[in-house]
């Protein structure tokens, strides 16, 4: 016969298992992945590039040759589903023509999936105000791409609040050399769109360098509206036009002066 005190240690056991067998469910269930991009949000990059070699026979990588051929890149959210967002990719380069590649990003995952396979998908729409310490892709499998701090950039429609991931990983070129990349994303914490990425790439013969910068966006004013000439040039103007003036008004009252004198 199992008396109270039994009964009652067999009822908080069982209520304790049930306990942690509803907050797997409920943790199974929920989805880190929150995209703070809706459609219709547009970003617009511009791409440079560098290439330093000790080699003088060596050739600028095609990929850095259309990089740095790039006059914008134009991105557009279509939809967005779950953690899924599909995105239009719109490629111009400076000799007028373009590309336009479809592309799918799973912001929680990670994963990314082109719709035309010679045309990389846009790695730049993460998870919306994630912590320091977090993955970058909060379910992905690179322990390597954790936000390492949050800083403040400044823009045009003032602070913004910036996560920061950096890592580093061996690669090869087309010669099988081995080098190394050092990839750093800045990203905009409250939307989670990629705000600057900078990629420095070293072999022991040459080096090189690709940086993101974007440019112009409506989710907040990057930066101010250009002036028609830089402001050292029109300052300078203005001195000028000044000095001039003062020039022919002293010269003017000189000869007023003179035609008094002589009557």
């Amino acid at each position: 016969m199992i008396t109270l005190d039994r009964k009652l240690a067999v009822a908080f056991f069982l209520l304790a298992v049930l306990g942690f067998v509803l907050a797997g469910q409920a943790l199974a269930q929920t989805t880190s992945g929150v995209p703070g991009v809706s459609p219709g949000d547009y970003l617009v990059y511009s791409i440079t590039t560098t290439w330093s070699t000790t080699n003088e026979s060596l050739a600028i990588p095609q990929e850095l040759l259309v990089d740095n051929s790039t006059l914008h890149y134009n991105v557009t959210v279509e939809a967005v589903q779950g953690t899924n967002v599909t995105i239009e990719n719109n490629w111009v380069f400076t000799n007028g023509t373009d590309v336009n590649a479809p592309s799918l990003s799973n912001v929680d995952s990670g994963i990314l999936y082109s719709y035309i396979p010679d045309r990389p998908a846009f790695q730049g729409i993460y998870d919306a105000n994630l912590p320091v310490n977090s993955y970058q892709y909060p379910s992905g499998n690179d322990s390597g791409a954790v936000i390492s701090l949050t800083i403040t950039r400044n823009y045009a429609s003032g602070k913004r609040d910036t996560n920061v991931v950096t890592y580093n990983y061996p690669v090869s070129d087309y010669n099988n050399n081995s080098g190394t990349e050092s990839t750093t994303f800045y990203i905009d914490k409250t939307t989670g769109v990629l705000v600057e990425r900078q990629d420095h790439i070293q072999f022991p013969t040459y080096t090189a360098s690709i940086t993101w910068t974007l440019k112009n966006t409506n989710l907040w004013t990057v930066s101010a509206a250009p002036l028609p000439l830089p402001l050292p040039l029109i300052i300078a103007i203005v001195v000028i036009i000044v000095a001039v003036v003062a020039v022919v008004a002293f010269y003017r009252e000189r000869k007023k002066g003179g035609k008094k004198n002589r009557h």
